[in-house]
């Protein structure tokens, strides 16, 4: 509403679906309409937005995934555009991953997320956003690997094969994290990588030591 008279007191015109012609927000009857109109869109922006927090919150009560897959992990459903049947790690993406963690702890001192996503760039590799598109037949936007994503990765509780929400491993009724794969393979070892201690003196630091995922 706010949008349609700013356009109206800077002499723009404001035209939209089912309304023949721009509306004309000086003319009484327009003002009117083009009132309830906006007022029964925002009802029901808010009951999607309800619906949708539902669905959520039950999806995970239940411990089904949700939305995206992390990287090196994809959906497996019986039926195409179905429910999600179970989830399996990726049989490339997983495998890049894993040979990141295997090169940055077989020489920790030399090899760094840094060096590594100056690697994966230099190799052409997909990153993350581009993955995840060419998995959903939508063209790549070819952006570059970033040194705080392979850090997210590795340090992630989904390398572990945690389900995740909001950064956080979802647990169960017991208190404990539900898992949803078998993960990485490298998940605590992750943890003895130097630049990991270099992150963690940084947060405690910015008084923000607790991002880090914990150890399962």
């Amino acid at each position: 509403m706010n949008t349609g008279y700013k356009m109206r007191d800077e002499g723009k015109l404001l035209v939209t679906c089912g309304h023949d012609g721009s509306w004309d927000l000086y003319d009484p009857t327009d003002e009117n309409r083009f009132t309830i109109e906006v007022c029964g869109a925002q009802m029901e922006l808010r009951a999607i937005q309800r619906r949708n927090r539902s669905a959520t919150v039950k999806t995970r009560a239940a411990g089904r995934p949700k939305f995206k897959p992390s990287y090196g992990f994809q959906w497996m459903r019986t039926v195409t555009g179905g429910r999600i049947d179970h989830v399996d790690l990726h049989p490339h993406a997983s495998q890049v991953i894993r040979e990141v963690a295997r090169r940055i702890l077989a020489d920790p001192e030399n090899v760094t997320p840094s060096s590594e996503a100056a690697r994966l760039n230099r190799a052409g590799e997909p990153t993350p956003a581009d993955h995840l598109a060419v998995m959903y037949g939508r063209p790549a936007a070819e952006g570059p690997w970033y040194p705080t994503s392979l850090r997210n990765i590795l340090l992630s509780g989904a390398a572990l094969g945690l389900l995740m929400h909001r950064k956080k491993p979802v647990l169960d009724e017991d208190g404990l994290p539900m898992r949803f794969c078998e993960g990485f393979g490298f998940g605590a070892a992750a943890r003895t990588m130097p630049f990991v201690a270099r992150y963690r003196r940084a947060q405690l630091r910015l008084g923000d030591g607790n991002r880090l995922a914990p150890i399962y």
